[in-house]
């Protein structure tokens, strides 16, 4: 049987899938999509995805972060949200 799906919650999921593939990142600690801290002229915000997430219920925490993706040892030190799944 097929279940009709809202449009609201489709154009979500169409928004997280393009998040998850631009930004996600997997790990032991669940799914982590990265933003940098006040990006939202550009790209889709943490409160953004956090909003999306919430519609299509899916348990989330935003947490504020250091940038530690250039190597492990040297940090760029700028701020970014970090949504974790």
């Amino acid at each position: 049987m097929t279940v009709a799906v809202a449009p609201e919650v489709r154009a979500a999921q169409r928004r997280i899938v393009s998040t998850i593939n631009a930004s996600g990142r997997l790990s032991a600690d669940g799914l982590a999509l990265w933003r940098e801290a006040n990006c939202g002229e550009w790209k889709a915000t943490a409160a953004d995805i956090s909003r999306d997430l919430d519609l299509l219920q899916v348990p989330h925490t935003i947490v504020k972060a250091l940038d530690s993706r250039v190597t492990p040892q040297v940090s760029t030190g700028r701020q970014h949200d970090k949504t974790r799944c």
